[in-house]
């Protein structure tokens, strides 16, 4: 059986980078304009750049994926729209998006542009990816969490193409869901600014700094899987790892399509690019682990290199001696002359190698400072001179459009110059130039036309075959015979490129319909706890202090809320004095396929009259959530759902998105209700346009999550970093993920005059914490311990 042939797909952080891709093979690359990318510090691109970046592409058959995976304001949709429009005429091959408003936005002002969901929008499941299809994604961005089984049953059970990252660097949050880089210091991932806080230290250690991934030895599992593209992360690397990466990759993808794979030859690679990049050496990422066999804290541990987060280099040996301003030490490696090498002092120095150097030889070399050099000390490779210099052959060996170049020579017609391009393409094109006479003096020769139309030079092209049908003793100008190859290659360029292109759009840029009701001004009071203690210091709250609570959250996020726990947490508020309020079952962070949704709610609704639970609304942070209540609230009827609630971790972050999600919901009469983002501020969010009926819930006291993730043990309760704040964290037995919170509690309640629907959401506080904050005077406001977030100013 034909084997599936997945595309090797480059990252491109600027022109440099792209060229090396696409000399190295790559079938298709992803990159940025100047705004809108995940990776904002990249090179990135101007609007005339992007433009090139398609032609040159385009040239050899390489498809380009622009990334458009953050987050948008509304005052920002016409600047999309500015940079989309000439890139979309171009031939553009796809969008990558995060942002549901900007996927609203381009399927419907760009509907023949491919949208592939970006790995922020974080699909878990073949529920979300069917969604994703629905919706109109062609393809979708696996999580780097997901291990290969979990791509083979989106593979299996939803008909959409599968993206996989197989190299490169691991975030060690949950795609999308990190905000530690917002919160601690103001530049927000999800707006392309990441600062990477998952590579300080914590505890004494790296502990959540993630080793880079390498699959280059599974690449006949993750074909057999039908993953559609391998691929690469590095929009911030040079070309150097960009064409080392990509050769690596394909040559083992065409390798095993053409039945000749060798393990030895991926270890040979393997080693290879380590000495490119690494950090503490390379891992399988999530991707090659049984999840079902092993606990999620077990499985990243050893993803994680606690003791150094960044880049390592190759270990090449020990200083044995230092001895009159040189080192002593046994070469673990073969050692090239002109390598780069650097001896792991507390403040590393680095020095150059002047000799070549045999695996297992004892040598010595000059060191600077050797006062500061011990005994014992590592030395790393952080540049392999050989390497170097082969991918410098690579970058410098410009891909070129393999051609057959025909010409015909007949009396008393004009000569004709036809060129063929031999990829898969197979364009041609024909140019005429003059008429053919009968020659009274040197007459035109076959090696004449070769001299003069099979010399390609710098072209873009190569030349595969020539080949003449002339006529004898006839003569035309051989003057303008460069001019018709120019002419000729030219036209073959259009022809490979015009290909890609489209007609402009039929409808210009229109803004959101304003044709909003007003915002009915209710007031409100949100609650959400996680277990029953919580449960019950709310309900003593409320009775203590009169409150009135509309809403009230059980939260299936960090407890068990099993059907039996929340059976008896209804007996519980029943027979209190909060037994009136909506109960809101509140979804975990994510959803692995550990449960399903729609399953859950229809269980619940069966039993509803003998068990006397009446759940009316449900809480949802993810897209695969989403899916779940979508199919479930199509399905039943009469039995509707009063209101589904968007967590923050949907980001409603524009006008865009909450029509888009209202959509969604209308056609059921399920009323919808959003929850503001923490990256908005509140200015901002109070003007997006949301349709009418449906309400914006503003937390007013939280701890916010700053990530999700695997790596660290179910027993760890917090993090603490060398500036002295600590991070409480709680750990999931539901999807077997910890919470890593905020050092501190947001609060607002200098503004709650100004908020309509107020929501304090539960985590970490005990009894007396929860009376405490519902209460008139809460100490920590005393204390002047929490923050305002990005309130006032937004990301």
């Amino acid at each position: 059986m034909l084997k599936n042939k997945p595309e090797v797909l480059a990252p491109s952080g600027n022109m440099s980078a792209l060229k090396a891709a696409i000399a190295a093979g790559a079938d298709a690359c992803y990159l940025a304009g100047n705004s809108f990318g995940a990776r904002a510090f990249a090179g990135n691109f101007n609007s005339e750049e992007l433009l090139e970046a398609i032609y040159e592409a385009h040239l050899y058959g390489v498809k380009i994926y622009l990334t458009i995976n953050t987050l948008l304001k509304d005052n920002e949709f016409k600047s999309l729209y500015d940079m989309l429009l000439p890139l979309y005429e171009a031939g553009l091959d796809s969008v990558l998006v995060q942002d549901m408003g900007v996927f609203d936005f381009v399927r419907k002002q760009f509907p023949l542009l491919p949208i592939h969901t970006s790995t922020q929008m974080n699909i878990l499941t073949a529920e979300g990816a069917k969604l994703a299809k629905s919706l109109g994604a062609s393809r979708i961005v696996a999580a780097r969490e997901m291990t290969l089984e979990e791509l083979k049953a989106i593979k299996k059970n939803a008909d959409i193409e599968v993206e996989a990252f197989v190299h490169g660097a691991m975030c060690v949050c949950y795609s999308g869901r990190c905000l530690m880089s917002s919160m601690a210091g103001g530049r927000s991932g999800n707006r392309g600014c990441c600062a990477q806080p998952c590579r300080k230290m914590y505890n004494g250690s790296y502990k959540l700094s993630m080793r880079d991934m390498c699959t280059l030895r599974y690449i006949p599992e993750i074909i057999d899987a039908g993953i559609d593209s391998l691929k690469i992360e590095g929009r911030m690397k040079n070309e150097y790892y960009v064409a080392a990466t990509v050769s690596a990759y394909k040559e083992l993808v065409l390798d095993y399509y053409n039945g000749i794979y060798s393990d030895d030859k991926a270890e040979r690679l393997e080693k290879k690019l380590l000495d490119v990049f690494n950090r503490g050496g390379f891992t399988s990422g999530y991707l090659m682990l049984d999840k079902e066999k092993t606990h999620g804290a077990k499985r990243s541990r050893a993803l994680i290199d606690d003791s150094e987060p960044g880049r390592r280099g190759v270990f090449v040996g020990s200083v044995t001696d230092i001895k009159g301003g040189k080192i002593s030490f046994r070469a673990e490696e073969n050692i090239n002359k002109g390598d780069e090498l650097l001896i792991d002092t507390s403040e590393s120095i680095s020095i150059t190698c002047g000799k070549n150097i045999k695996k297992n030889e004892y040598t010595e070399l000059p060191a600077p400072e050797t006062r500061r050099i011990k005994k014992n000390t590592s030395i790393y490779r952080t540049r392999n001179s050989v390497i170097t210099q082969e991918l410098d052959d690579v970058i410098s060996t410009r891909r070129r459009v393999p051609v057959d170049i025909e010409c015909v020579l007949k009396k008393d017609q004009p000569f004709e110059l036809r060129v063929t391009a031999t990829d898969e393409s197979g364009k041609c094109v024909c140019i005429y130039g003059d008429i053919a006479e009968e020659a009274s003096k040197n007459p035109i020769t076959k090696d004449v036309l070769e001299s003069k139309l099979a010399k390609l030079g710098e072209s873009n092209y190569s030349l595969n075959s020539f080949t003449c049908d002339i006529d004898q003793d006839l003569f035309i100008p051989v003057s303008g015979l460069k001019r018709l190859r120019r002419q000729a290659l030219e036209s073959l360029g259009n022809e490979l490129t015009g290909a890609y292109k489209r007609q402009s759009p039929a409808a210009s840029f229109s803004e959101i319909s304003k044709t909003v009701s007003d915002k009915t001004e209710v007031k409100e009071l949100h609650i959400s706890v996680s277990d029953e203690a919580q449960l019950g210091a709310v309900i003593d709250s409320a009775e203590k202090y009169n409150l009135k609570i509309d809403y009230l959250y059980l939260d299936m996020g960090l407890s068990d809320f099993s059907e039996e726990k929340i059976q008896k947490s209804f007996g519980i508020i029943s027979n209190s004095c909060i037994s009136d309020t909506c109960i809101v079952l509140a979804f975990p962070y994510v959803n692995r396929g550990d449960y399903n949704v729609c399953d859950i709610l229809n269980t619940l609704f069966e039993n509803r009259e003998t068990s006397g639970m009446d759940i009316r609304s449900v809480y949802i942070r993810c897209i695969d959530d989403l899916a779940g209540v979508l199919r479930f609230i199509s399905s039943t009827g009469d039995k509707l759902l009063k209101n589904v609630i968007l967590g923050h971790s949907l980001y409603v972050y524009n006008s865009y998105a909450a029509a888009f999600y209202n959509n969604l919901f209308s056609e059921y009469g399920t009323e919808l209700s959003v929850e503001a983002s923490f990256e908005i501020s509140g200015k901002t969010s109070d003007a997006i346009l949301y349709p009418d009926g449906v309400k914006l819930i503003r937390p007013v006291y939280s701890r916010i999550p700053l990530m999700l993730t695997d790596a660290l043990s179910y027993d760890e309760t917090y993090l603490d970093d060398r500036k002295g704040s600590i991070y409480p964290v709680r750990y999931s037995s539901v999807s077997d993920y910890s919470v890593i919170y905020d050092s501190k509690p947001i609060s607002l309640h200098s503004y709650i005059n100004d908020i309509s629907v107020c929501k304090y959401d539960f985590t970490i506080e005990d009894s007396s914490e929860i009376i405490d904050v519902l209460g008139p005077s809460p100490e920590y406001v005393r204390k002047k311990h929490f923050i305002i977030g990005h309130y006032e100013k937004g990301i």
